[in-house]
C-alpha cells in the first residue's frame, strides 16, 4: 500500500504525481473526443441544410406544365398498352392455330420438325432429342419449326414490351401520386 501511495504522490516541487498527470490527460482526451463530436454534428447539420435547399417546391406553374406533360405520357402508354395487347392477341391466335395442327407426344407436349427433318422443338422451344421421340411420327403436312418459331419470338417480344409498359406506367402512376400529395421536388 505504500509503495502505491508513493507512486502517486508528488516527489518534489514542481513535479507532478502519476495521478495527477494522469487525470489531466484524461480530461484532455474527454474534451477532444467531445469537441470532434461537435464539429461531426456541424458538418452533418449543413450538410442537411444543404439537401434541403436542393429540394425546394416546384412553382405551381412548373407543376401544372408537369401534370400536362404527365397526362400526355399517360395517354399515349394506356394507347401503347391497347396496341400491344392487339397484336399479341393476333400473335396468340396464330400460335393457337398452329398449336392445334402441331403434332402431340406422348408426355402431351406438342413438337416441330424443322423443314429439313434434322431437329424437333417443342412448343417452349425446347429441342426434342431423337432418344425422346421417333422424328418419322410426325406427320410431313403438321406445321413446321420454321412457321412456329418466328410467332414464338414475336409473343416473347410482345410480352416484353407490355412488361416494360407496365413498369412505365407505374413510374407515371408514382409521379401522379407526387403531384397529388404535394412531393413533387425540383
Amino acid at each position: 500500500m505504500v509503495a502505491i501511495r508513493e507512486h502517486f504522490r508528488s516527489e518534489g516541487p514542481g513535479r507532478e504525481s502519476e495521478w495527477a498527470r494522469q487525470r489531466r490527460w484524461f480530461i484532455k482526451a474527454r474534451h477532444d473526443h467531445q469537441r470532434r463530436e461537435d464539429v461531426a454534428e456541424k458538418l452533418e447539420e449543413s450538410t442537411s441544410v444543404a439537401g434541403m435547399v436542393a429540394t425546394v417546391t416546384a412553382p405551381p406553374a412548373s407543376i401544372q406544365q408537369f401534370e400536362t406533360t404527365l397526362t400526355d405520357y399517360e395517354t399515349a402508354t394506356v394507347a401503347a398498352l391497347l396496341t400491344n395487347e392487339e397484336k399479341m392477341s393476333l400473335v396468340q391466335s396464330a400460335l393457337d392455330v398452329l398449336l392445334a395442327q402441331a403434332f402431340v407426344m406422348d408426355d402431351g407436349r406438342r413438337v416441330f420438325m424443322t423443314e429439313d427433318g434434322t431437329q424437333v422443338f417443342d412448343d417452349d422451344g425446347i429441342e426434342v432429342s431423337p432418344e425422346e421421340l421417333d422424328f418419322d411420327l410426325i406427320p410431313p403436312d403438321a406445321p413446321k419449326w420454321e412457321t412456329y418459331a418466328p410467332q414464338l419470338k414475336e409473343f416473347d417480344r410482345l410480352r416484353s414490351e407490355k412488361q416494360a409498359l407496365l413498369d412505365y406506367q407505374s413510374k407515371l402512376d408514382n409521379a401522379r401520386e407526387a403531384v397529388a400529395s404535394g412531393d413533387l421536388k425540383i
